[in-house]
């Protein structure tokens, strides 16, 4: 069932202590982290189990609700990533992990690569940033998707601003749902055509939001977004979706803020939501973060 305030439980398999991650909350990235510094140039290299820093969705979410495009992608990466900043306008990113959402002892485990590229205008309005992530023989496995995600960040004002991120994402040789394969735990199987007892499951999705800030201690979220999950791999259900949210922000003080806000999600091909009798889904959300 897809709902916005339903918990994802995401693991790097085999690790003992599982984590439950809300759609509100994003956990804090460990790292063991040096740069080095030369005349024009930084290279900063780290160790870590890392949150993927090209989503909009990360560690300061613009809104209480986390968006379907960040429900359905990778979420951490364990590995090596060195990260190079060649001058003012260029910054380049390449690593090794072991898989998303995998711990690099875990069965499913495999050298895959990081590759990231980002660009900023001499005006820093405007900032592009690509990445690849996971990328190896995108074979069935825990999470194994080939993930390719692009975020743009563009800046009209000092007041207000819009971000979109759009992936494509991609396993090959997974189980179809009907057949006689059985699936990995934790990795769904697919909506495969008929006779196919594996098959080519991709997804992709796009997410747009619009920042407006109304006053120094108020601001207005706007989100649309758009998913196709083509063989329905990664929601359960074939089908594709958008939602909408309108969120607005108040703070008191410095270190309390309200964010009530109205979403409504929508399933176009089947119902999906309310363990599939439903294609429609509205709801109203507020959080309060109190900041210290």
């Amino acid at each position: 069932m897809l709902a916005p305030e339903s918990s994802r439980t995401l693991y790097a398999s085999v690790i003992a202590l599982r984590h439950s991650f809300s759609l509100v909350n994003a956990p804090i990235e460990t790292r063991f982290a040096a740069s080095l510094f030369f005349a024009e140039h930084t290279l900063h290299a780290a160790l870590s189990t890392r949150i993927p820093n090209h989503s909009v969705n990360s560690l300061a979410n613009y809104s209480y609700t986390h968006s379907l495009l960040f429900t359905t992608d990778p979420f951490t990466q364990t590995g090596a990533l060195a990260t190079i900043k060649l001058n003012q306008r260029w910054l380049v990113q390449a690593g090794i992990q072991a898989s998303n959402d995998t711990a690099p002892w875990a069965d499913d485990a495999k050298p895959s690569l990081t590759a990231c590229l980002s660009y900023t205008t001499a005006s820093v309005n405007d900032n592009v940033y690509v990445c690849a992530n996971g990328i190896n023989d995108g074979r069935y496995g825990y999470n194994n998707v080939q993930h390719y995600d692009a975020t743009w960040y563009h800046k009209f004002s000092s007041t207000t601003h819009i971000a979109t991120e759009a992936w494509y994402m991609y396993e090959r040789d997974v189980p179809n749902i009907s057949g006689p394969v059985t699936p990995k735990p934790g990795a769904n199987p697919a909506f495969c055509s008929p006779g196919e007892i594996r098959c080519f499951a991709p997804e992709w999705s796009v997410a747009n939001y619009v920042e407006r800030e109304l006053s120094k201690k108020d601001y207005l979220s706007i989100r649309n977004e758009y998913l196709d999950d083509i063989k329905g791999q990664r929601t359960g259900f074939k089908s594709r979706y958008s939602e909408h949210e309108l969120m607005y922000g108040h703070w008191i003080g410095s270190t309390l803020v309200f964010r009530p806000g109205i979403r409504f999600d929508r399933s176009y091909d089947r119902p999906a939501y309310d363990a599939g009798t439903r294609q429609s889904q509205f709801s109203f959300t507020m959080d309060v973060i109190f900041k210290f």
